[in-house]
């Protein structure tokens, strides 16, 4: 359950980051070397964070990656 809330608290968050890029832009996307750093810098902040099992962590960037990719 808190795997699904983090997951879904990044993709809302992903969702209003894209809805401002592309308003400020006047486009319909994210250029992807914008959210390749996007990516980086959520997955730099998630590794930081006190968790022992890295296999889970593994998991949550995968799944992560192709949310963030799905919205571009």
């Amino acid at each position: 359950l808190q795997t699904a809330l983090y997951l879904r608290g990044c993709t809302v968050h992903l969702v209003q980051l894209q809805a401002r890029w592309c308003k400020q832009r006047e486009s319909r996307t994210v250029p992807s070397k914008y959210a390749l750093i996007l990516l980086k810098a959520i997955l730099l902040r998630d590794n930081e964070r006190n968790d022992n099992d890295a296999k889970q962590r593994r998991g949550e960037h995968e799944t992560l990656a192709k949310l963030f990719f799905i919205l571009l």
